[in-house]
């Protein structure tokens, strides 16, 4: 005696439409959020064929797991996403940051530019301007950061006697190591002290 094939849900076959519809949506970043909704229905109707009776159960099975694959898949792309784009705006607040500030401290300005590491050439271009009314020798310190704000390394230099309103370019962390350099060239620098003498 054979068996009575059970009868195609078309309940089922509409999810598992929308979930194999959903599942490719998903790997649209953004647009995907979209193939959200059409996984919850495509869940929905998976769910209420399984509770049809004497139809084949198959197809919403596969709208079942396909809508739950298509939630991740969301998910998981999204993250990605945000991942990419995060590590970008970081590397260009980095590259803010190494753009080059001024400080203001007494009986002085100094101006640092952007730090360069090309063809094993690098350096900080620093600057220091006189203020005072008369003719000072100064000590400028500067501290290196990565772009996460650790503290990667200490430079200085001197002017003797530099004139009232003159100023005096130097180059700072001209010898540090080429992964030294590449950290550099995405970090931040700040002027750690400025000591000022007659």
């Amino acid at each position: 005696m054979q068996k009575p094939t059970k009868k195609r849900s078309e309940i089922a076959l509409a999810g598992l439409i929308l979930g194999i519809i959903g599942l490719v949506v998903a790997f649209i970043p953004v647009i995907n959020l979209v193939s959200i909704l059409i996984a919850v229905v495509a869940f929905a109707l998976g769910i209420a064929a399984l509770f049809q009776k004497d139809v084949a159960k198959g197809n919403a099975i596969a709208a079942v797991i396909l809508s739950l694959l298509t939630i991740v898949t969301v998910v998981a792309v999204n993250f990605a996403l945000i991942s990419v784009v995060g590590n970008s705006l970081d590397r260009m607040r980095g590259l803010s940051k190494n753009a080059g500030s001024n400080k203001n401290v007494k009986n002085a300005t100094v101006k640092t530019g952007k730090f360069t590491a090309d063809s094993g050439t690098y350096g900080l271009p620093v600057s220091i301007t006189n203020q005072a009314s008369k003719t000072r020798s100064f000590t400028v310190t500067i501290k290196a950061y990565d772009r996460e704000g650790k503290y990667i390394a200490t430079d200085s230099f001197s002017v003797s006697n530099l004139p009232a309103g003159q100023s005096k370019d130097s180059r700072l962390f001209k010898s540090v190591d080429s992964m030294t350099a590449e950290k550099m060239k995405w970090g931040n620098f700040k002027v750690e002290s400025v000591e000022s003498r007659d």
